[in-house]
């Protein structure tokens, strides 16, 4: 549960950064979760492979929580993919936001 509101905190904070409207961010942020499933499900479908899921950001989720709790997803993504996924968003989101927030100390 910790790791689903790391995830989402992040890709939330960083795109609200980036894009200054509230309703575009909350479409991107939209857009990001059923896009990614969609592009993962077409790289699938077109390749015949199952790592295009590693763009499905729930479905690497549910493998990493599936291995942490110790049961079988039925899932043939790896367990070292969807973490490296994960640390892969999560650096992007940092970048992000280490790009656009910078601290400056005021001096009177």
């Amino acid at each position: 549960m910790l790791l689903w509101c790391v995830l989402l905190s992040l890709i939330g904070l960083a795109i609200s950064a980036t894009i200054k409207r509230r309703v575009a961010a909350s479409a991107v942020i939209l857009c990001l979760y059923f896009g990614g499933a969609g592009l993962a499900g077409a790289i699938n479908l077109v390749m015949g492979i199952e790592s295009g899921s590693l763009f499905d950001l729930t479905k690497v989720t549910q493998t990493v929580w599936a291995d942490l709790l110790r049961f079988d997803d039925g899932s043939n993504l790896s367990v070292w993919s969807a973490w490296i996924a994960l640390g892969i968003v999560a650096a992007i989101c940092l970048w992000l936001l280490n790009r656009r927030i910078r601290s400056f100390e005021v001096i009177k």
